[in-house]
């Protein structure tokens, strides 16, 4: 894919912005930017850009015709079935809300936006396998269990005493154990934004990784570099899990 003059402009431009402290994640961002400046996808969002480099995109991509702002985060949808009485559960359920920056294709997603998404509905925007948005839920109920149970051997099951607790930051150890998604995902496919499920790291051909390969032809044809970088990030990944 060729990039027009002026969108090309805004990419060199763009590319050098930091989107996100860690190197491999402002590379991965990148390609999320890239994504929807060039229509591959609708929505973009950026959790950990901070307030004058999100000013510095906004200006850069609203010249072409996009619409980039801060709003809230997506919030956690606690929609899984939990072993918890709704008194318990509701004491380790964080409601606080904070700002990221999208950008969108279209005013109706921004509209949706603005007006307060859960992460499943964000999930959906930002064109994440339906399969991976599940696994992300399970893993949310899973720790949160595993919060739960660890407060309640310590504390006990009075809602005030858990409550007062964790505004006091006492600690428990809690016995969870989470399943290496994650690396797994930036061995396979280090040009996705989200966590791959477990049937997309263990098949083939599986929503995963056609994005991963769509993402990557689109770097690979306007930024080199970019490219390369990530690949890079995707071997020693898998050199460091697979010895």
């Amino acid at each position: 894919m060729r990039l027009d003059k002026k969108t090309r402009k805004v990419w060199e431009q763009a590319r050098t912005v930091l989107l996100a402290e860690h190197p491999q994640h402002d590379a991965s961002e990148h390609v999320g930017l890239l994504s929807v400046m060039v229509g591959l996808r609708s929505v973009a969002l950026f959790l950990d850009i901070d307030e004058p480099n999100a000013t510095k995109v906004i200006r850069l991509v609203n010249a072409l015709g996009l619409t980039a702002f801060t709003a809230n985060d997506p919030t956690v949808a606690y929609k899984w079935e939990s072993a918890h009485p709704p008194e318990i559960t509701e004491v380790f359920r964080d409601r606080s809300l904070c700002k990221g920056m999208w950008v969108c294709q279209n005013r109706n997603d921004a509209r949706l936006i603005r007006s307060g998404i859960t992460q499943i509905e964000a999930g959906r925007l930002l064109g994440y396998p339906q399969c991976c948005i599940d696994r992300n839920q399970r893993r949310h109920a899973d720790f949160e269990d595993a919060v739960v149970r660890s407060y309640l051997q310590k504390f006990g099951s009075d809602p005030d005493d858990l409550a007062r607790a964790i505004a006091e930051e006492r600690k428990v150890l809690v016995n969870y154990d989470p399943v290496n998604e994650t690396p797994r995902t930036r061995a396979q496919f280090p040009f996705v934004q989200h966590v791959a499920c477990e049937s997309c790291l263990t098949a083939e051909d599986t929503p995963t990784a056609v994005l991963n390969s769509e993402y990557e032809q689109l770097v690979a044809g306007i930024d080199p570099i970019l490219h390369d970088y990530l690949a890079g990030v995707g071997k020693a990944t898998a050199r460091e899990l697979f010895p």
